[in-house]
Protein backbone atom coordinates (compact mmCIF):
# COMPACT_ATOMS: atom_id res chain seq x y z
CA UNK A 1 0.00 0.00 0.00
CA UNK A 2 1.16 3.22 -0.80
CA UNK A 3 0.40 6.19 1.75
CA UNK A 4 -0.25 9.52 -0.06
CA UNK A 5 0.45 12.28 2.20
CA UNK A 6 -1.54 15.49 2.05
CA UNK A 7 -3.87 17.82 4.35
CA UNK A 8 -7.73 17.85 4.33
CA UNK A 9 -7.81 20.73 2.06
CA UNK A 10 -6.06 18.89 -0.49
CA UNK A 11 -7.03 16.47 -3.27
CA UNK A 12 -6.31 13.17 -3.85
CA UNK A 13 -5.43 10.51 -6.31
CA UNK A 14 -6.22 7.02 -4.36
CA UNK A 15 -6.86 3.69 -5.85
CA UNK A 16 -6.92 -0.14 -4.18
CA UNK A 17 -2.67 0.43 -3.93
CA UNK A 18 -3.15 3.69 -2.29
CA UNK A 19 -4.66 5.35 0.67
CA UNK A 20 -4.52 8.81 1.98
CA UNK A 21 -2.76 10.03 4.89
CA UNK A 22 -4.35 13.52 5.94
CA UNK A 23 -1.88 14.74 8.17
CA UNK A 24 -4.46 17.31 10.25
CA UNK A 25 -6.63 14.50 11.26
CA UNK A 26 -5.84 12.14 14.07
CA UNK A 27 -5.22 8.29 13.29
CA UNK A 28 -5.63 5.01 14.47
CA UNK A 29 -2.84 2.96 15.99
CA UNK A 30 0.81 3.44 16.25
CA UNK A 31 1.74 7.14 14.95
CA UNK A 32 3.65 10.50 15.88
CA UNK A 33 0.43 12.93 14.96
CA UNK A 34 2.49 15.73 17.23
CA UNK A 35 5.41 15.34 15.37
CA UNK A 36 4.21 16.51 11.81
CA UNK A 37 5.26 20.40 12.10
CA UNK A 38 8.84 19.26 11.90
CA UNK A 39 8.34 15.50 10.63
CA UNK A 40 6.45 16.54 7.35
CA UNK A 41 5.54 13.41 5.35
CA UNK A 42 7.64 11.32 7.67
CA UNK A 43 4.95 11.06 10.18
CA UNK A 44 3.03 9.27 7.31
CA UNK A 45 6.18 7.27 6.89
CA UNK A 46 5.93 6.21 10.71
CA UNK A 47 2.29 5.26 10.33
CA UNK A 48 3.22 3.42 7.24
CA UNK A 49 5.90 1.06 9.27
CA UNK A 50 3.87 0.28 12.02
CA UNK A 51 0.54 -0.34 10.90
CA UNK A 52 0.78 -1.37 7.43
CA UNK A 53 1.93 -4.98 6.48
CA UNK A 54 1.82 -5.02 2.64
CA UNK A 55 5.21 -6.49 1.27
CA UNK A 56 5.24 -3.74 -1.42
CA UNK A 57 5.06 0.14 0.23
CA UNK A 58 5.30 3.37 -0.69
CA UNK A 59 5.08 7.44 -0.09
CA UNK A 60 3.21 9.90 -2.53
CA UNK A 61 2.23 13.24 -1.84
CA UNK A 62 -1.44 14.59 -2.92
CA UNK A 63 0.10 16.14 -5.96
CA UNK A 64 3.41 14.03 -7.06
CA UNK A 65 2.84 10.43 -7.93
CA UNK A 66 4.84 7.44 -9.38
CA UNK A 67 4.33 6.69 -13.39
CA UNK A 68 4.70 3.59 -14.90
CA UNK A 69 6.41 3.57 -18.29
CA UNK A 70 3.46 4.93 -20.57
CA UNK A 71 3.14 7.75 -18.30
CA UNK A 72 0.00 6.65 -16.21
CA UNK A 73 -0.22 6.92 -12.52
CA UNK A 74 1.75 3.41 -11.22
CA UNK A 75 -0.40 0.47 -10.69
CA UNK A 76 0.31 -1.92 -8.00
CA UNK A 77 1.25 -4.26 -11.02
CA UNK A 78 3.64 -2.00 -12.78
CA UNK A 79 5.73 -1.40 -9.28
CA UNK A 80 5.77 -5.13 -8.61
CA UNK A 81 7.61 -5.72 -12.01
CA UNK A 82 9.69 -2.98 -11.69
CA UNK A 83 10.67 -3.94 -8.28
CA UNK A 84 12.16 -7.31 -10.16
CA UNK A 85 15.05 -5.80 -10.53
CA UNK A 86 15.70 -3.29 -7.27
CA UNK A 87 14.77 -2.82 -3.91
CA UNK A 88 13.15 0.68 -3.86
CA UNK A 89 11.83 3.11 -6.66
CA UNK A 90 12.68 7.05 -5.64
CA UNK A 91 11.90 10.63 -7.67
CA UNK A 92 15.12 11.89 -8.93
CA UNK A 93 15.65 15.77 -8.48
CA UNK A 94 19.17 17.65 -9.94
CA UNK A 95 20.99 20.32 -9.15
CA UNK A 96 21.73 21.52 -12.45
CA UNK A 97 24.06 24.43 -10.98
CA UNK A 98 25.94 23.14 -7.77
CA UNK A 99 25.57 19.78 -5.54
CA UNK A 100 23.40 18.48 -2.55
CA UNK A 101 25.31 20.60 -0.01
CA UNK A 102 24.72 23.70 -1.84
CA UNK A 103 21.64 22.97 -1.96
CA UNK A 104 20.79 22.20 1.34
CA UNK A 105 22.69 25.38 2.77
CA UNK A 106 20.47 27.01 -0.03
CA UNK A 107 17.10 26.01 1.78
CA UNK A 108 18.95 27.73 4.67
CA UNK A 109 19.37 24.33 6.65
CA UNK A 110 23.30 23.80 6.43
CA UNK A 111 23.47 23.85 10.31
CA UNK A 112 20.70 21.20 11.01
CA UNK A 113 22.47 18.91 8.46
CA UNK A 114 25.78 19.80 9.75
CA UNK A 115 24.58 19.24 13.31
CA UNK A 116 23.22 15.82 12.34
CA UNK A 117 26.54 14.23 10.71
CA UNK A 118 28.34 15.09 14.09
CA UNK A 119 25.48 13.26 15.84
CA UNK A 120 26.40 10.40 13.26
CA UNK A 121 30.02 10.30 14.71
CA UNK A 122 28.81 10.35 18.57
CA UNK A 123 26.72 7.32 17.86
CA UNK A 124 29.84 5.42 16.81
CA UNK A 125 28.76 5.54 13.11
CA UNK A 126 31.47 7.45 11.64
CA UNK A 127 31.76 5.35 8.35
CA UNK A 128 28.31 6.22 7.58
CA UNK A 129 28.41 10.00 8.62
CA UNK A 130 31.37 10.39 6.10
CA UNK A 131 29.38 8.70 3.44
CA UNK A 132 26.98 10.75 3.37
CA UNK A 133 29.05 13.68 3.79
CA UNK A 134 30.69 12.07 0.18
CA UNK A 135 27.29 12.00 -1.07
CA UNK A 136 26.59 16.01 0.07
CA UNK A 137 29.72 17.16 -1.39
CA UNK A 138 29.91 14.98 -4.77
CA UNK A 139 25.90 14.12 -5.73
CA UNK A 140 24.15 16.36 -8.19
CA UNK A 141 21.54 14.62 -7.84
CA UNK A 142 19.27 12.95 -4.53
CA UNK A 143 15.79 11.00 -3.80
CA UNK A 144 13.34 14.00 -3.15
CA UNK A 145 10.24 14.40 -1.34
CA UNK A 146 11.06 11.07 0.93
CA UNK A 147 8.95 9.63 -2.23
CA UNK A 148 9.31 5.73 -2.69
CA UNK A 149 7.69 2.50 -3.67
CA UNK A 150 9.72 -0.36 -2.19
CA UNK A 151 9.74 -3.90 -0.90
CA UNK A 152 8.88 -4.35 2.46
CA UNK A 153 12.18 -5.44 3.91
CA UNK A 154 14.12 -2.36 3.07
CA UNK A 155 11.84 0.05 4.24
CA UNK A 156 11.30 -1.81 7.92
CA UNK A 157 15.07 -1.21 7.83
CA UNK A 158 15.76 1.63 7.13
CA UNK A 159 12.59 2.83 9.58
CA UNK A 160 14.09 1.24 12.82
CA UNK A 161 17.33 2.70 12.24
CA UNK A 162 16.01 6.52 11.23
CA UNK A 163 13.25 6.27 14.21
CA UNK A 164 15.59 4.98 16.66
CA UNK A 165 17.72 8.04 15.83
CA UNK A 166 15.04 10.99 15.28
CA UNK A 167 14.22 9.91 18.81
CA UNK A 168 17.80 10.74 20.35
CA UNK A 169 18.20 14.32 18.49
CA UNK A 170 18.59 17.06 20.80
CA UNK A 171 14.51 18.74 19.99
CA UNK A 172 15.66 22.02 21.10
CA UNK A 173 18.13 22.83 17.97
CA UNK A 174 14.86 21.59 15.57
CA UNK A 175 11.96 23.26 17.52
CA UNK A 176 11.66 26.84 15.45
CA UNK A 177 12.39 25.33 12.21
CA UNK A 178 9.36 23.97 10.91
CA UNK A 179 9.44 21.06 8.98
CA UNK A 180 13.19 21.00 9.21
CA UNK A 181 13.26 16.68 9.85
CA UNK A 182 11.62 15.96 6.27
CA UNK A 183 14.19 18.17 5.04
CA UNK A 184 16.60 16.05 6.73
CA UNK A 185 15.63 12.94 5.72
CA UNK A 186 15.58 13.84 1.63
CA UNK A 187 19.04 14.19 1.97
CA UNK A 188 19.87 11.21 3.62
CA UNK A 189 17.33 8.85 2.42
CA UNK A 190 19.25 7.65 -0.82
CA UNK A 191 22.50 7.80 1.00
CA UNK A 192 21.09 5.53 3.32
CA UNK A 193 20.42 3.13 1.19
CA UNK A 194 23.48 2.81 -1.19
CA UNK A 195 25.46 2.56 2.05
CA UNK A 196 23.66 -0.61 3.11
CA UNK A 197 23.82 -2.19 -0.62
CA UNK A 198 20.32 -1.68 -1.72
CA UNK A 199 19.64 -1.79 -5.18
CA UNK A 200 17.63 1.78 -6.37
CA UNK A 201 16.34 3.08 -9.41
CA UNK A 202 14.62 6.44 -10.31
CA UNK A 203 11.46 6.22 -11.63
CA UNK A 204 9.00 8.72 -13.78
CA UNK A 205 6.98 11.03 -11.57
CA UNK A 206 4.32 13.88 -12.46
CA UNK A 207 2.97 16.80 -10.21
CA UNK A 208 -0.04 18.14 -10.88
CA UNK A 209 -1.01 22.07 -10.35
CA UNK A 210 -2.92 21.71 -6.83
CA UNK A 211 -6.44 21.31 -7.05
CA UNK A 212 -6.47 20.93 -10.96
CA UNK A 213 -5.34 17.15 -11.68
CA UNK A 214 -5.63 18.06 -15.25
CA UNK A 215 -2.61 20.57 -15.57
CA UNK A 216 0.60 19.42 -14.93
CA UNK A 217 3.75 21.14 -13.59
CA UNK A 218 6.54 18.45 -14.76
CA UNK A 219 7.29 15.04 -15.37
CA UNK A 220 10.65 13.91 -13.36
CA UNK A 221 12.96 11.65 -15.54
CA UNK A 222 14.10 8.32 -14.69
CA UNK A 223 17.25 6.28 -15.19
CA UNK A 224 17.04 6.09 -18.90
CA UNK A 225 16.47 9.45 -19.04
CA UNK A 226 20.21 10.76 -18.20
Amino acid sequence: MIHVIGSSKNNFILSPFREKFVVDEPHEGDNIDNMNPWYCEITGLYHLWKNDKDDVVGLEHYRRYFLDDTNKIMSEEAAREKLKDCDVLLRRFIFKDYGQRDGFWWMEKDDVMKYFIEFLYQLHEPDFAMFCLHELETEPEFAQCNMFIAKRPAIDTYCTWLFSKLEQLDFSKFKEKPRIIGYLTEFIFQAWLKYHGYKTKYARTVTFVPYDFNKVIEVTPNNEDK
